[in-house]
């Protein structure tokens, strides 16, 4: 075949692998397979990366920067300043960061949105920070939990974690990053060439041709395998369930992971594809293909699932598959792809400086869009039942820990008055809240009751019962601050005009809310019961007014001698007129009650209450008489000097109490010391415990140590009989396997269903009242009852082979027809048995060491009932046609 120039590429056509069973015929593309689209010049060049979906190149430049160049047209649109001697060896780009290896061990990370370093952040490198390894840094990969691995030629692997930005004291923007820290190190090889990473699981790939399989968390080595027998690993994909090798021998293997066993080895295509080192393999998951290339630039693609061969997409007699030419790139640094749905585009830089943009194309998109949405649909309708039972744990758990949150919040707060503050603030506001919504609900429940007409009676009689409410408190108020200025004339003469004021004032608005009352409520039985309503609430406020002016006129009395003396002699008068009735009622109920002996009682009692009362009227005389004395200068002078000498009184005894509280806090004082000296001394005390708790810790680690060492001692005696029932259960199923090929071989030979029709349903029906390993037993054991008798009463041990070489002669014939009736019988008891039967078999062993045995048997008893000689077997199982006739 013979490649076309391209506009300074190739283009080719390619058919699929003819024999794929489960992959159908492709269609035939539109346009071209492959062709170049652009071709721009960038000498020096030492590695690309392609970004934001084609649209932006990162290349590496000799002088040590990086170049940012438009990806269509190869322009640069921005350069980095070189940092240092070093030159970039490695770019790769993650969501939002590019990672830089160095050739002298360093390890850069630029933010590619914005074309920012963002570590190391200092300008002074730093040994220990931006150089981590000692060689060139070849190799990055990606792990599942967001790290990343860095590799060199050194064969250090370092694993990363990007931290999230923090904020420092000194810095209020918070726009420094943290520095990127190291989770672990590892060294499977003393020269590392290439480095995957799938899952769970980091593939690395040496100079004598080894893959290490490493543990993605701990970077342990779990196993190790030799892929390039006698080369050395250039690199490594994993792609489709498949790890893909390429080596300096131009060879590329695929390898079916286990983690238990090595990988199966499936050659891809052959060595003459490839005459140089495979320099890199890249993947494209959605065309299930990969592309390769060597160092003198030869680019193949190839199918990444079974049968492995080089991919082609037009029926092209020319096509590489054929023997044709590969597509060629000239000079290879290094290759960078983005794939589509239905097409791929490749960017290729040569050490010549010549630079290709290359773009590919197929026609299965449909294919592979309906078996992805079929898979993950799948996958979703798992993931689903498994993700609404998560859900409901989170949501649990994380209601659990709002509570929790909400309950050590509110004790935290109680603690401190700023927080006591808080929490009542918080409270007020949440009433005040809910007040708020309550008025919003009531103003629109009195919007949808005004729409009809008893809820608009219902609301004029809350509106004028909540009017009649806030009349009564402003009176309640008004008397009180009228009681306080009726202490004056003038206030007394104010309060009055302002209550007459108040009172027309009130009758005219009353007036008019009833004659509106009355209009809207003329004709209806409830109007009827509000007026005599308002009747009886007219006849308690007269009532009420005219108490009110009963007390005024008793303030006013009150406030000259004549008026006071006037009202306690009308006080007194009527307390000696209703003494008088009392008396009168009392001696007629006491003449009446002392008939009869609970009326003696009630006698008595009458008299205890009227003692009670006597001292009661004169403890008010007193307090009358106090009053009166206090009218005279000389009953002044006894009421001051009464009063001097209660606070005499009470002065020592203030005194008196001053000096037992004194007393009794320096006694306090005394007690605080003596808590003290006894704190200390429990403290002592707690230090001496907690230094025998220390010994005795210190002694119950040394055990535990010790007990650690014993259950490592016991995990390898597990592991030893771990493998050893391994081994045994592979013996086991081999056995079976020669078992059941030695029943299938004496079925084929002995067991005829018309002739042993009979025999083979009394056997069946034996099985129903006997275990059928029972009867399979009891067959063996007589066949080996029999070939003892032949071999002379002859020990013959468990396991070992019988020695009947020679012996089938001494064997009589009636003994092989029973030995021809117990074949036929192991044989169908063997069919009738489950897997539960063959698993309680104890003598398969010996059954198939004298497999042969038990065919030679079996064939002299035919001999016998055909009336033939018996044939002798010598050691080498050769047969003696010489035998005895009938």
């Amino acid at each position: 075949m013979s490649a076309q120039r391209v506009g300074g590429g190739y283009s080719y056509g390619m058919d699929p692998i003819s024999g794929s069973p489960r992959r159908p015929k492709p269609v035939a593309p539109k346009s071209a397979v492959s062709s170049v689209v652009k071709e721009f010049s960038a000498p020096g060049v030492r590695a690309i990366e392609v970004l934001q979906g084609g649209a932006t190149l990162w290349t590496a430049e000799e002088d040590g920067s990086i170049a940012v160049r438009n990806g269509f047209t190869g322009e640069i649109a921005h350069r980095t300043t070189p940092q240092g001697a070093g030159l970039v060896e490695r770019l790769y780009a993650t969501t939002s960061l590019m990672w830089v290896g160095m050739n002298d061990g360093g390890v850069r990370v630029y933010d590619h949105l914005v074309v920012d370093e963002e570590w190391p952040s200092g300008k002074t490198p730093s040994p220990e920070s931006d150089t981590p390894h000692t060689g060139p840094v070849h190799f990055f990969c990606p792990l599942f939990d967001g790290s990343m691995l860095s590799g060199s030629t050194d064969g250090l692997i370092i694993k990363w974690a990007a931290p999230e930005k923090v904020v420092e004291k000194d810095e209020p923007n918070g726009d420094e990053p943290a520095p990127f820290t190291h989770l672990c190190l590892s060294t499977p090889s003393t020269s590392l060439t290439a480095l995957e990473a799938y899952s769970m699981y980091v593939f690395a790939g040496d100079l004598q041709g080894n893959v290490y399989v490493l543990d993605a968390e701990t970077l342990e080595t779990k196993r190790m395998f030799e892929a390039h027998p006698s080369a050395t690993v250039t690199c490594l994909k994993y792609m489709d369930g498949m790890l893909f090798s390429g080596g300096s021998d131009g060879c590329i293997n695929a390898w079916a992971h286990a983690t238990q066993r090595e990988p199966d080895k499936q050659p891809i295509g052959d060595e003459s594809w490839h005459d140089s080192p495979i320099r890199k393999l890249i993947g494209d998951p959605r065309a299930n293909q990969m592309w390769s290339v060597d160092d003198s630039g030869k680019i193949m693609k190839w199918e990444s699932t079974a049968p492995f061969g080089p991919r082609n997409s037009q029926t092209d007699p020319s096509n590489p598959i054929d023997g044709g030419t590969p597509l060629e790139c000239g000079p290879f640094t290094d290759l960078a792809t983005f794939a589509s749905w239905d097409a791929v585009r490749v960017w290729s830089t040569g050490s010549n400086g010549a630079n290709f943009s290359w773009f590919a194309q197929w026609s299965r998109a449909e294919e592979h869009m309906q078996d992805a949405v079929t898979g993950m649909q799948v996958i979703i309708d798992k993931d689903q039942a498994g993700l609404e039972v998560w859900q409901m744990f989170i949501d649990n758990i994380r209601q659990i820990d709002e509570r929790r949150k909400q309950n050590l919040a509110r004790a935290l707060l109680r603690n401190s008055d700023k927080g006591l503050l808080y929490v009542y603030k918080r409270k007020w506001m949440t009433f005040l809240a809910k007040m708020y919504e309550i008025r919003r609900r009531q103003s629109v429940a009195a919007c949808l009751e005004r729409n009809m007409s008893q809820g608009l009676l219902r609301y004029y009689f809350d509106n004028l019962y909540f009017q009649a409410q806030s009349s009564r408190q402003l009176r309640q108020k008004v008397t009180m601050v009228e009681n306080i200025m009726c202490t004056t004339q003038k206030g007394l003469r104010r309060t009055y005009w302002k209550k007459i004021n108040q009172y027309r004032h009130k009758r005219k608005k009353e007036q008019h809310r009833l004659d509106l009352a009355a209009a809207l409520t003329t004709f209806s039985e409830k109007a009827v019961l509000r007026r005599y309503f308002k009747k009886f609430m007219r006849f308690l406020d007269r009532t009420r007014i005219s108490k009110k002016r009963v007390q005024v006129a008793s303030s006013l009395l009150r406030s000259c001698d004549h008026g006071l003396m006037r009202m306690y002699y009308y006080k007194l008068f009527n307390f000696k007129m209703i003494s008088r009735r009392n008396k009168r009622r009392d001696a007629l109920s006491e003449a009446m009650l002392k008939n009869t002996a609970r009326g003696t009682q009630q006698v008595y009692y009458l008299k205890f209450c009227k003692w009670g009362e006597t001292i009661r009227i004169r403890e008010q005389r007193e307090r009358v008489a106090s009053l009166l004395q206090r009218n005279t200068e000389r009953g002044l002078v006894c009421v001051y000097q009464q009063k001097c000498d209660d606070w005499l009184d009470r002065r020592m005894k203030h005194k008196s109490e001053e000096d037992l509280e004194e007393k009794k806090s320096r006694y306090e004082e005394l007690l605080r010391q003596q808590e003290a000296e006894k704190a200390r001394m429990k403290r002592i005390e707690a230090l001496e415990e907690m230094r025998k708790k220390r010994d005795a810790l210190k002694a119950k680690k040394e055990e535990l140590i010790a007990t650690v060492a014993t259950m490592k001692a016991e995990s390898t005696e597990l592991q030893e009989e771990i493998k050893k029932k391994a081994h045994r259960d592979e013996k086991d199923k081999a056995l079976r396997e020669r078992l059941n090929d030695l029943m299938a071989k004496l079925k084929e030979v002995a067991l005829n269903f018309d002739q042993d029709h009979k025999l083979i349903t009394t056997t069946a029906d034996k099985c129903k009242s006997i275990a059928v390993h029972k009867l399979f037993l009891q067959a063996h054991m007589e066949v080996k009852r029999l070939v003892i008798g032949a071999l002379g009463n002859r020990e013959v041990k468990e396991g070992e082979e019988w020695p009947l070489h020679g012996r089938f002669k001494k064997i009589e014939k009636f003994q092989y027809n029973t030995i021809n009736q117990m074949i036929k019988t192991l044989v169908i008891t063997f069919d009738i048995m489950t897997l539960k039967d063959l698993a309680m078999l104890e003598t398969d062993e010996e059954i198939v060491f004298n497999a042969t045995n038990l065919m030679r048997l079996y064939e002299n008893s035919v001999r016998v009932k055909d009336r033939q000689p018996v044939v002798e077997y010598s050691r080498t199982g050769d047969a003696d046609d010489a035998g005895d006739e009938d």
